[in-house]
């Protein structure tokens, strides 16, 4: 789906303004903030928008932004048989591997946890054969449903709620600098 004339207006601006102020490199867009403030994230939230609507594939950078989202929408709306069964649970390797390099102990603990209800503790990030799984590890194949997850969802929500911004932006500040702001005048749209 395109974006609204007027919004897609909007986002070429803001990218052509940031590419010639700041540049276009994951590195660059991070050093011109010491953190994760309105400005940044209003900034991310678009090239994730962008890529997802006009380009083949996300780039790590912009699955570890649609990852913090996922879990921190999902797991605390539904818990995370929720996020396991929608499309933010593709994402899981993504968001384990931000807790590792963002250096989030106590989430990739609580995580691995999670994960363990797997077969290996490796979810498919095919969200068919996912769901076939969850449906094998909550009961729902023999009628006798029961979440695996309340514990850990209570504690999610009470004691974790990962990742944080410092883990989002100590993870994107690790990656391999890439080219990451989108020039408009290249890509589609």
């Amino acid at each position: 789906m395109d974006l609204p004339e007027p919004v897609l207006h909007s986002y070429r601006q803001h990218f052509r303004e940031i590419r010639a102020t700041v540049g276009s490199s994951l590195h660059a867009v991070l050093r011109d903030r010491e953190d994760m403030d309105d400005h940044l994230w209003h900034l991310l939230n678009r090239i994730v928008d962008w890529r997802g609507r006009y380009c083949e594939s996300l780039l790590e950078p912009d699955r570890f932004i649609a990852a913090f989202w996922g879990v921190r929408c999902d797991a605390q709306n539904g818990g995370f048989h929720q996020y396991f069964a929608n499309s933010a649970g593709d994402l899981w390797p993504d968001l384990l591997r931000m807790l590792v390099l963002g250096d989030d102990k106590n989430g990739e603990s609580h995580y691995r946890r999670v994960l363990s209800f797997f077969p290996d503790s490796t979810p498919s990030v095919d969200r068919d054969e996912r769901d076939a799984q969850l449906a094998a590890i909550d009961g729902s194949l023999t009628g006798d449903f029961a979440s695996p997850y309340a514990e850990l969802d209570l504690e999610y929500c009470s004691t974790y709620l990962y990742p944080d911004d410092n883990t989002l932006f100590g993870a994107l500040s690790s990656l391999n600098d890439v080219d990451f702001v989108p020039d408009p005048d290249k890509n589609a749209g």
